[in-house]
């Protein structure tokens, strides 16, 4: 009798890059540090783990703006959580785009390819779907930026990202 292998499923939750002058090194460090200031990604998967908690529409929503909330509570213990969260479920894989405009326009048309695919979309059991972030919620992504961008991938656009891809 031979058994069915299991296969590897990747799963694709999110794009992004780094800006002009922020080097990956740098962008990464924002996504681990315990920090969400620097950091939509982490914003939205806090927002995520306090609607799964029971938070209050109005915590929520302070964790989301950050530092900066007139109000600011403590958050450090979520803030720990969403580090544990991304060191222990998430892979980030790289893609070296050296031009920065390509570089942008390869992350808009990748977002909003991968939230407009019908077959593309997230498990019952993603947490994205208690973000706060409806475009999140909807998208199937940790991204908000794109989603809804009529900028999509085409056959020439794919190649270059399998280029890319191997050069890496």
């Amino acid at each position: 009798m031979r058994m069915a292998r299991s296969v590897p499923t990747q799963v694709i939750l999110g794009l992004g890059t780094h800006g002009g002058r922020a080097t990956l090194r740098e962008r990464m460090r924002q996504h681990y540090s315990l920090n969400r200031e620097g950091s939509v990604f982490r914003r939205h998967l806090g927002s995520a783990l306090l609607k799964t908690k029971r938070f209050s529409d109005e915590q929520i929503a302070e964790w989301s703006r950050g530092r900066k909330s007139p109000r600011w509570r403590d958050f450090t213990e979520t803030e720990a959580e969403v580090s544990q969260l991304i060191r222990s479920r998430f892979l980030f894989r790289v893609v070296a785009v050296d031009d920065i405009e390509e570089r942008e326009t390869l992350e808009e048309e990748l977002i909003a390819s991968l939230a407009a695919c019908p077959q593309c979309k997230p498990s019952e059991g993603w947490l994205g779907r208690f973000a706060r972030n409806e475009k999140v919620r909807r998208s199937g992504l940790w991204n908000s930026d794109y989603v809804d961008s009529e900028k999509r991938m085409d056959v020439n656009d794919l190649k270059r990202l399998f280029q890319l891809a191997r050069h890496t």
